[in-house]
């Protein structure tokens, strides 16, 4: 009895300790957070008002059932056809009814009723037509071509049955996630509605920024996570968000919050258990907005959530919210060998280096995907010198060029090679050119094609017209070895 009593008082001891020692090391991460001095920011990129008043507008009012692992409610879509040609049917994509989540434990799809077209000339009902090789676009035919500069609106209601997998839509034991969850109006490129499968492997994504206002109802013991600015009372959360490139929600319990206002931005970490990483979240998001602000331009958004939950890859970005994997966490909580604690910070300033490259300057992520990993990649140095991380550029002697889609790539192909030769592509640019010249293309993209989609074409003529003159010839040279062109 009294070996088990002295066992019990050192384990009590050794806890008290360890949990005196977070506290501390927390406490002074966070006056690092307050006392760290931040660089000026650049101007944000600014909406012309007409592009403003264009874009399409999304309100969902909704309702969460746990038990039944499902999303219920209605949709309205208000469209504005912002391109030159007339449409003669819409596209959505509806990601939960994708192959790979279709197939998973408690199969995720979507349920659509109801679905009617108003226009100024009146209402009518349709019946949405899902692709046979692609489940997850829907074609929603118009009784009449929508001509350019002209709107109008759809409406829907939809059940969403969420599937149990650890990803950016489904649920596990730690959250029920749900990224790009909601019908989203198909990006119009090049003369057509883009309709891509979805990519296991990484991401598939192609949309404009466009505004969301969503209310959701759900368990009053839920805490509800999400894009833009919210408020939740007595289980009803109204979510309001502006110019982002697609909405997220995260719902779960059992989280802890800190938060750090840091300049017009609200920061927040949302944490489980491990109270240092959570502190170490924050800390890793402050310093990246500091870092990508002052170098290219300020973040245009209010919030930043950063949120542990379970996920496979290490994390994921949406507009203005990111997801961590929740394992991660608890691997990275012996920090102290270094290697683990930088990578968490690392991963953490890729994840915002998102919200300039596909956030505010978009993507196709399918077609030209090495544009915002590439970029996110390099980031990732530009934080890393801001912090004081040692992080050497991982140059790659090009196999394949980075204008391959994803349907050219694997798995394996897109994570090595469209992360490290995007980001060994850019730091060779910068050596190349320069500091001023390579920071004023970075600043350039974001002013001039912020809240825009770009091509790899359109990007390689900005980066043709941004090479200092005495690079010219050294600039072609790196084109064609990374490029088919």
């Amino acid at each position: 009895m009294k070996k088990r009593t002295s066992s019990k008082k050192i384990a009590t001891i050794f806890v008290s300790l360890f949990m005196l020692a977070a506290v501390i090391f927390a406490s002074i991460h966070l006056l690092a957070l307050h006392t760290r001095q931040i660089p000026p920011l650049l101007q944000a990129p600014q909406w012309e008002t007409a592009v403003r008043n264009a874009k399409t507008k999304y309100e969902a009012q909704l309702s969460y059932d746990e038990q039944a692992h499902t999303i219920c409610g209605h949709e309205t879509i208000h469209v504005n056809n912002t391109s030159a040609e007339d449409w003669g049917t819409l596209c959505l994509n509806d990601w939960p009814s994708s192959d790979v989540f279709v197939s998973s434990p408690c199969g995720g799809s979507t349920e659509l009723t109801n679905c009617t077209i108003s226009t100024d000339a009146g209402s009518y009902a349709v019946e949405p037509v899902r692709s046979d090789g692609v489940p997850s676009a829907i074609s929603v035919p118009l009784a009449s071509p929508l001509p350019a500069g002209e709107s109008l609106q759809v409406d829907m209601d939809m059940v969403i049955h969420i599937p149990q997998k650890y990803d950016r839509f489904g649920y596990t034991e730690t959250a029920c996630n749900l990224g790009s969850f909601l019908p989203q109006l198909a990006l119009w490129k090049n003369g057509e509605w883009v309709i891509h499968p979805y990519f296991e492997g990484g991401e598939s994504v192609a949309s404009e920024c466009a505004d969301y206002s969503v209310t959701l109802t759900a368990p009053k013991n839920l805490t509800v996570i999400c894009t833009g600015e919210s408020t939740t009372e007595h289980g009803v959360t109204v979510a309001n968000a502006s110019h982002v490139r697609d909405f997220c929600m995260v719902i779960g319990k059992g989280w802890h919050k800190v938060e750090r206002q840091h300049g017009n931005v609200r920061v927040r970490s949302y944490y489980k258990r491990n109270s240092i990483m959570g502190y170490e979240a924050l800390s890793a998001a402050v310093d990246a907005l500091s870092a990508f602000g002052s170098s290219i331009g300020a973040y245009p958004y209010s919030t930043l959530d950063i949120v542990e939950t379970g996920i496979w890859p290490g994390g994921i970005e949406f507009g203005q919210i990111i997801l961590i994997n929740h394992a991660i966490y608890a691997f990275s909580s012996d920090f102290f060998h270094g290697y683990t604690h930088d990578f968490f910070r690392l991963l953490v300033a890729h994840e915002v280096a998102h919200q300039w490259f596909y956030g505010v300057v978009g993507n196709d992520q399918y077609d030209d995907p090495w544009i915002d990993e590439g970029f996110a990649t390099y980031l990732e140095h530009v934080y890393a010198d801001f912090v004081g991380i040692h992080h050497p550029i991982g140059y790659v002697e090009p196999t394949f060029r980075l204008d391959s889609s994803v349907q050219e790539l694997n798995k394996g192909e897109y994570a090595s090679y469209i992360y490290t030769a995007g980001g060994a592509f850019l730091a060779e640019l910068r050596e190349t050119w320069g500091d001023d010249a390579f920071f004023s293309l970075l600043r350039d993209l974001y002013t001039h094609h912020g809240f825009e989609v770009i091509q790899t074409n359109d990007l390689l003529m900005e980066i043709r017209e941004h090479s200092p003159e005495k690079s010219t010839e050294k600039t072609q040279d790196l084109i064609s070895r990374y490029f088919h062109r």
